[in-house]
């Protein structure tokens, strides 16, 4: 079943077929949610004036989240917070606004797991003897998009990676599951399937994507922490650097 995210103080909407309706309140909460919760339609947001601080923290769930749609009620006609529709509270008719908004929305975000964009560096090679270092765009549980602009792999075709942290390394086989960007957000490169990560190594890997989007939709202006792990955390594919 769908679900319909809902944050406001007092918006209260009847329920729609086939669709969840989840309240919350906090910027924390939502944060939370958006990380763990799955089949997200769309985003419903009521504010009665929009800060800098609200177009800062949309912003930024707009850049991790770009397929979830979202509308803003709010009776502030001077500022818009960009990537959102935007409905006016001072209407009578705002309700149906935002029913007609929801029915039409369509959920895009429909992902294996979350994926987070550190400064981080892979080692990549298809015949296992040259290797080289390439840039990573964005990092999953399940896979990984490189920067290039120097090689193409072949779609469908396999390799292997070396994905180095702060303190350790993930070392696995892999598919070339993107020929070139799907997107204009992406750059030049290609994307990468894991093959080999366990599901141990899997667990610890979301645990600190979801971790990190959690703190970058709550702190956008902060840097990006690159993750380490303590002993008693490496999964069995992991290597202490």
């Amino acid at each position: 079943m769908d679900k319909v995210i809902v944050y406001s103080q007092h918006l209260s909407l009847d329920s729609i077929e086939n669709t969840e309706i989840v309240n919350i309140r906090t910027k924390e909460k939502l944060a939370k949610a958006l990380v763990s919760e799955e089949n997200i339609r769309c985003l419903v947001i009521d504010i009665p004036e929009i800060s800098e601080d609200h177009i800062s923290f949309f912003a930024s769930v707009k850049t991790n989240f770009p397929l979830l749609e979202g509308i803003v009620l709010t009776p502030d006609t001077d500022r818009i917070i960009r990537g959102y529709r935007k409905a006016d509270r001072n209407n009578p008719d705002y309700t149906s606004q935002i029913e007609e908004f929801i029915k039409n929305a369509q959920n895009r975000n429909k992902r294996a797991g979350n994926r987070f964009s550190w400064p981080l560096t892979a080692w990549f090679s298809s015949d296992d003897i040259d290797w080289q270092e390439l840039e990573i765009f964005s990092v999953s549980s399940g896979g990984a998009y490189l920067k290039t602009e120097t090689i193409m792999p072949v779609w469908g075709s396999h390799a292997n990676v070396k994905i180095i942290f702060a303190n350790f390394s993930l070392e696995t086989s892999c598919e070339i599951v993107d020929s070139e960007s799907r997107s204009s957000n992406y750059p030049f490169g290609f994307g990468i399937r894991f093959l080999s990560v366990s599901e141990e190594g899997k667990v610890i890997l979301n645990k600190l994507i979801n971790d990190a989007v959690i703190r970058i939709l709550l702190e956008p202006d902060s840097e990006p922490e690159i993750p380490s792990l303590g002993g008693g955390e490496l999964a069995p594919d992991f290597t202490v650097l």
